[in-house]
């Protein structure tokens, strides 16, 4: 039970429906342009999955490149508190963006650009977020990343 509490804190879980609303708002404006069509409501789950994924492996690795601070100013947060090791955050943070990437860039060349762009996004983000004040400005390109992808999705497939 305390690794499950660990893994939804780290994940911070409860965020999930903005992306998912981020992603059928994105939808909507790919399905738009082609007229006539109905909803694929598989593959808008298909890239809701995706999302949350790269969403997911985002939050875990922002915990791996706050550990230093957390160690300090946050001590029960899941690493600091001893309930889940670095390690293992590091290397479900990596699995899950790995996936969340395998999963976008099949419908074609535009949303894998999309996705990658997404992914650097994410990792830079990750990385320089407590050095720079501008550093909140990637977390909204990835919020028109995500619709842009989502609308390419929608709209390729």
């Amino acid at each position: 039970m305390k690794t499950l509490r660990a893994l939804l804190v780290l994940g911070r879980v409860s965020n999930l429906p903005t992306i998912w609303s981020n992603c059928l708002c994105g939808w909507l404006i790919g399905v738009s342009y082609k007229a006539g069509d109905s909803v694929d409501w598989i593959m808008l789950a298909w890239l809701c999955a995706g999302a949350t994924l790269l969403y997911l492996g985002g939050m875990f690795l922002n915990d791996s490149c706050d550990v230093g601070f957390d160690h300090e100013h946050r001590k029960e947060r899941p690493i600091p508190s001893g309930a889940i090791s670095v390690g293992a955050v590091w290397k479900i943070a990596i699995g899950l963006l790995a996936l969340g990437v395998g999963l976008l860039v099949i419908p074609g060349k535009v949303t894998a650009l999309l996705a990658l762009g997404l992914f650097n996004c994410i990792f830079l983000y990750n990385f320089i977020h407590k050095k720079y004040a501008w550093s909140p400005a990637l977390m909204a390109l990835c919020r028109v990343l995500l619709i842009l992808l989502a609308a390419s999705f929608a709209f390729t497939t």
